[in-house]
């Protein structure tokens, strides 16, 4: 049975919403392993859409601009 994933853009609408993230906050919301959050956290991290604020110990995340443009971007192909 596979497990359910959090498609990106709802990822990405979360941490909008929630302005800064730690990892343990999408393990939670969408109840995700911890190793595919961190996978998922360095795609997003790569593609450059959130990046890492503070030590890497803390390991807090927030939206880029890229990561708002493409929010904008998916909501203004949803209203069409």
């Amino acid at each position: 049975m596979s497990k359910v994933k959090a498609p990106k853009i709802d990822t990405l609408r979360f941490i909008a919403k929630m302005e800064v993230i730690q990892p343990g906050d999408l393990v939670a919301r969408f109840k995700l392993s911890p190793t595919y959050v961190y996978v998922k956290l360095a795609r997003l991290e790569k593609a450059g859409l959130i990046e890492k604020m503070g030590s890497v110990q803390e390991g807090a995340y927030c939206l880029t601009n890229k990561g708002y443009g493409r929010l904008r971007y998916h909501d203004e192909q949803e209203e069409e």
